[in-house]
């Protein structure tokens, strides 16, 4: 039997975990079973999927659906049915769950089977079914695993692809929470051993060699300290560079969890954190009993740990929800100063509380992704401006090239708010805009506002990080003094490629820089060196302050030379 495994992913270094565990799961039980996994990418034409297909002639192809991927899964899967009719065609992942209330979906129709949950027991037991001809049932639920040690384990049979700088593991399932909007909300919480974590851990740092984070996919990560520090600790012991991603729920976070993840290496560890509103009536009506003030206390200290990097999530569109409750949340948030924001509309995902109990307050799309369109709080106009004010986080506040300027800007503008209008005002919200060209939005506002000399001077910093500074020199440079540079120039610098300019104003993340001064910019591959520059002798003299990736900056020892 040849079984085919299809998966389509946003991005190309994006993997599915399914298919390895699915796969993982036949060998232990059916191992002459031929298996290949084919992954696609969202944008890629359907042909192209299905000519990969023809060439294999699979006898079972199997498909992990989610939000993203069950649209052209569903076309392929239709014209599968065309050219290979004998080829059965199986539907798994989260999507599946719209069999149990539209089974007649037409996204549906082109699959025999599909498994409902988790099916790492259920699949080898239907491709036998299969393989003897019989008539599998149309719709099969798979109970819960109780006992998640007892899995083969596809890492250490060495199943995902090892080219990729993300991976995506887990050290549980389900979720103790029942929030209204989540999948997960009927699946209880099961462990795995830290001892197989470890053992997992192992394989891949052995097997990796271009591994640059280890996402862990677990719900709720921080119920139990002891556990979350025993898995953490372990990642330290074995990790040299890598960076851990967790999600961790605000009611279990206390002052133990704090202090422990404060004692943590600098930048390791990227921690998700789901508020979804700081709105009490809206949280309420979504299962969650998570206290607003709490999460405005654990976003403000972790804001001022170098040990962690932090995702929020906010969404639009919830019950008893109206627009200016995202606003206050968002303008809260920027003010608490995150590493990163993400804003998002409800997605009325099959199987879930809401979705099922739903009234008709709630208009959501009849396709995926399933996003909500209005509520009896919130229009389909209002929804669009949520929209848009989800782009201008991603693409203004997401990016550290921008931030210590667009802190000064709502600090004089009076508001976060008052400049993402500002900004979308301007902002294309059909063709995403380049770096340089959104440093020029932030410039035209400057100028329109009338903004002080502080905030202009923030601006240019940040702008000569991007490497845009012949564009935005204040200070002209003569000859000799550029001869007196080039010795620093030529020992430090990739292709002497450098900027020195004055700075009358102290510079946000850089305490340390005396004012009025000058800072040298020395641009190397991927990185900046910031040097404060003394040029009161006839051989210039400089001290490394930072070093910036990517518009972050990183302070570091003085060095003179």
């Amino acid at each position: 039997m040849r079984v085919a495994f299809v998966s389509f992913h946003c991005r190309y270094h994006y993997q599915t975990i399914a298919g390895p565990f699915l796969q993982a799961a036949v060998a232990k039980h059916q191992p002459d079973v031929e298996w290949r996994s084919f992954e696609f990418l969202t944008s890629s034409p359907v042909s192209n999927a299905l000519s990969d297909l023809l060439d294999y002639q699979p006898d079972v192809v199997a498909f992990s659906s989610y939000l993203w991927s069950l649209d052209i899964q569903g076309q392929l899967a239709a014209r599968l049915k065309l050219v290979l009719p004998n080829a059965k065609r199986i539907m798994g992942g989260p999507e599946s769950w719209l069999a149990l209330e539209e089974p007649d979906h037409p996204l549906l129709t082109p699959f025999d089977v599909i498994v409902l949950g988790e099916a790492e027991n259920e699949f080898p037991v239907l491709l036998d079914r299969i393989g003897r001809d019989e008539t599998p049932e149309p719709i099969i639920r798979a109970e819960p695993i109780e006992n998640l040690d007892k899995l083969p384990s596809p890492y250490q049979m060495g199943l995902f692809r090892d080219d990729a700088p993300y991976l995506h593991m887990e050290t549980s399932r389900g979720c103790v929470n029942r929030c209204t909007f989540c999948t997960s909300a009927y699946s209880p919480t099961r462990l795995y051993s830290v001892d197989r974590w470890r053992d997992d851990l192992d394989a891949v740092l052995n097997r990796f060699e271009n591994l640059h984070r280890i996402n862990l996919l677990d719900r709720s990560f921080n119920e139990h300290t002891d556990r979350m520090v025993s898995i953490i600790d372990g990642f330290f012991e074995k990790s040299n560079s890598q960076m851990l991603h967790i999600e961790m729920h605000p009611d279990f976070i206390d002052d133990d969890q704090l202090n422990y993840l404060k004692s943590l290496p600098s930048n390791r560890l990227h921690i998700e954190m789901g508020i979804q509103s700081f709105d009490k009536r809206t949280l309420a009506h979504v299962g969650r009993k998570t206290d607003p003030e709490h999460v405005e206390r654990l976003v403000k200290t972790f804001a001022g740990f170098d040990s962690v990097s932090l995702h929020v999530d906010l969404i639009a569109g919830l019950p008893k929800q109206k627009q200016s409750d995202i606003r206050d949340s968002v303008e809260t948030l920027c003010a608490l100063q995150p590493d990163d924001i993400q804003l998002e509309r409800l997605k009325m995902l099959p199987g879930t509380i809401i979705r099922k109990s739903l009234n008709h307050s709630i208009v959501y799309a009849p396709t995926p992704p399933w996003e909500v369109l209005k509520t009896d709080d919130y229009s389909a106009s209002e929804l669009f401006e949520s929209d848009r004010l989800s782009r201008l986080l991603d693409r203004f506040y997401n990016s550290a090239y921008f931030s210590r300027t667009l802190r000064k800007m709502a600090s004089e503008l009076g508001s976060w708010n008052r400049l993402w209008d500002l900004l979308g005002e301007k902002e294309d919200r059909e063709n995403p805009s380049s770096v340089f060209q959104r440093f020029r939005y932030l410039e035209a506002i400057i100028d329109e506002h009338n903004l002080s000399n502080r905030v202009r001077e923030q601006w240019r910093f940040d702008l000569f990080l991007h490497g845009r500074y012949r564009l935005a020199s204040q200070l002209a440079l003569e000859p000799e003094y550029n001869r007196r540079l080039v010795p620093i120039l030529r020992a430090q610098s990739h292709k002497g490629k450098g900027h020195i300019e004055l700075f009358d104003n102290p510079i946000e993340d850089l305490p340390s820089f005396k004012t009025p001064g000058l800072l040298l910019f020395l641009h190397q591959p991927k990185r900046v060196l910031l040097f404060e520059v003394d040029d009161s002798s006839e051989a210039i003299q400089v001290d490394l302050l930072a070093i910036s990736t990517r518009g972050k900056l990183e302070r570091v020892q003085s060095e003179s030379q």
